[in-house]
């Protein structure tokens, strides 16, 4: 597709469909909208690539609501993969493994061995990651 066309095609995830139906109605009205209408009218304008393990990937921001989508130029479709709030969207989907969190911000660590807590070993494994 060349950058004088003016519109793509867009495609949705399942996932995708599943958070858009799942939003409160005025969301989910608002994303679908720029999804539909604004974003294919100039997605590379609209986003901004993402790297390391989302190489390939762009997101585009609504609101407080993050989608993110690859481009097909070939094909010429905008295939969206995620509809997220700003603070999930990110997340990563790791197999077993869990990211934990602390009220004030100490590093907590997860691992399938154990846990590290601000920089003290709390689990049976020596092969922890742990913050110092």
């Amino acid at each position: 597709m060349t950058e004088s066309e003016s519109s793509w095609e867009v495609a949705f995830s399942p996932g995708a469909d599943r958070a858009l139906q799942r939003l409160p109605h005025k969301v989910a009205t608002a994303v679908a909208e720029f999804v539909l209408t604004t974003l294919p009218t100039d997605p590379y304008r609209l986003s901004k690539p993402l790297r390391y393990e989302f190489e390939g990937w762009r997101v585009a921001r609504r609101g407080d609501y993050r989608v993110t989508f690859r481009i097909h130029d070939d094909t010429g479709v905008l295939y969206i993969g995620r509809i997220e709030h700003r603070a999930h969207v990110y997340r990563r989907q790791w197999d077993g493994l869990r990211a934990f969190q602390t009220a004030r911000g100490a590093g907590v660590i997860a691992s399938r061995d154990g846990l590290a807590v601000s920089g003290v070993v709390t689990a049976r494994s020596s092969r922890m990651l742990h913050r110092s």
